[in-house]
Parts: structure tokens; sequence; C-alpha cells
């Protein structure tokens, strides 16, 4: 199984990983999709994220931003995408604003532009994405859509 995990240093600590990291077993080496920006050790992938100091203003908003396919886009059959949004977490943590948006952004960008189906993402958000729930999309639903050969994305905001 490919995976590759997006996301932002809070969430993904609550996970239990070390923020902004991710470590995971992997099957592929990087592709041309997935261009290898991680440090390889063994069969584990360590994988991280940088954010500048200071981002550079956006030009147009996340919301109004069209995502359209890419000419020729690959459609990923065996692809699943586990996709999180937390905004208000129940310990006394600052509210996360704009997370459940930038989620279900993440959803329409998997379906539209990285070739998965609708079926085969899980889209979690506020509510609705308790530490139980995401055990058991992990647990359950994953280990009902996907095999060996699958591509896993995961992201967490």
């Amino acid at each position: 199984m490919r995976w590759l995990a997006i996301g932002l240093g809070m969430g993904m600590a609550l996970l239990g990983c070390s923020a902004p990291m991710a470590i995971g077993k992997v099957r592929a080496e990087a592709t041309e999709d997935f261009p290898q920006p991680w440090g390889a050790v063994g069969d584990n992938l360590v994988g991280s994220t940088i954010a500048p100091a200071s981002p550079a203003p956006a030009r147009r908003s996340a919301e109004s931003a069209e995502l359209k396919p890419r000419d020729g886009a690959v459609m990923r059959p065996k692809a699943v995408a586990i996709v999180v949004g937390v905004e208000s977490y129940r310990v006394r943590l600052p509210k996360a604003t704009g997370a459940a948006r930038d989620a279900a952004l993440f959803a329409a960008f998997a379906e539209r532009t990285l070739g998965l189906s609708r079926g085969n993402i899980k889209l979690l958000t506020d509510s609705d994405a308790t530490r139980s729930s995401i055990d058991a999309v992990l647990d359950e639903w994953l280990g009902k859509n996907v095999d060996r050969d699958a591509e896993l994305f995961f992201f967490f905001a």
C-alpha cells in the first residue's frame, strides 16, 4: 500500500504522531505523482511538512478556487482517502477555524483532481470526527475498502 499523510501539527499530534510528522509502512518508492520529500528509513517512510513563518497572502480564497481535474487525470479505483477536519476539540485547545472547510475542500480535490471515486472518500468533520469514529474508520471501513495495491490518502486539519 502506498500512502500519503497530509496534516497540520496539532491534529496529527492528537493522533499519536510527532507533529507535524507521520510515519508509516510503504510498499512503493516515490512516483511522479508523489515526489519523495521525505527521508526513507528501511521500510518506514518518514514525512513531514514545513510551513513558512509568514505565508504569502492568497490571491483568491480557497472557497472560490475551482478544483479542475488535470488534463488526462487518471482515475484511481483502488485509492481511498480518509479526510478529517476538527474545528472544536473537547479538551481546552484553541479553535481551529476553517478546519472543517479545509477537509471538505480536500475531499473535493481528491475526487476531482486525484481521481478517487466519491464512495472511496471518508469525510469526518467536527462532531463526527471523534477519536472513536476515526478508530472505527481505520479499523472497519478501511479494511473493507483497501487491498495490498491500494493508495491511501490521509488528511487531517
